[in-house]
């Protein structure tokens, strides 16, 4: 008999390191995992399902619908990198208000505050109001400047109190 093999850990732990952190380049950058489920694999089902239903439709018969997040992102991914290839074309991971964020303790939390009510409560968590003279967060060639003021804020407190101070309100906040 061979020896017992011990399992093998699953997902992170005190003593594991989680398998995806995001990208830092000093302010945080989106992961890739929001590719796949946001925009590859929604996007390859919703079609794999209108498809169905059509010929459901058509001819009576129903349909298997296969489709894996990984092909449906490896789409998107071609389009968005031709699309960036463009000046001046953005996509809303770009965007100050939808990434990740470094707090004082090195710990991230993911901010997705795209809506503007959930964008006006990350102002107000993080102490910030738009009468300060923000940058107008409409405005791609104001995401530097924003994204700057937004981490320098997230910067000044450890990750455990900017989840308790987002925990009471709606403001697509989230460690990450």
């Amino acid at each position: 008999m061979g020896r017992a093999r011990r399992p093998r850990p699953r997902g992170p732990g005190p003593d594991r390191r989680p398998r995806h952190r995001p990208r830092d380049r000093g302010t945080g950058a989106a992961p890739t995992a929001y590719l796949s489920s946001f925009a590859g694999g929604a996007n390859a089902h919703v079609h794999g399902l209108l498809a169905a239903l059509h010929e459901r439709e058509r001819s009576g018969r129903g349909q298997v619908v296969d489709t894996a997040l990984a092909d449906g992102a490896a789409l998107i991914a071609t389009l968005v990198h031709q699309w960036r290839a463009v000046p001046g074309n953005h996509t809303v991971t770009d965007a100050p208000h939808y990434t990740f964020y470094a707090a004082a303790d090195g710990r991230h939390l993911a901010v997705a505050a795209i809506e503007p009510r959930l964008y006006q409560n990350l102002l107000e968590q993080l102490g910030l109001t738009e009468a300060d003279g923000l940058p107008d967060r409409a405005d791609p060639a104001a995401w530097p400047e924003l994204r700057a003021l937004i981490a320098a804020r997230f910067a000044t407190e450890d990750r455990a109190h900017w989840v308790k101070a987002f925990d009471a309100v709606d403001a697509g906040v989230a460690p990450s």
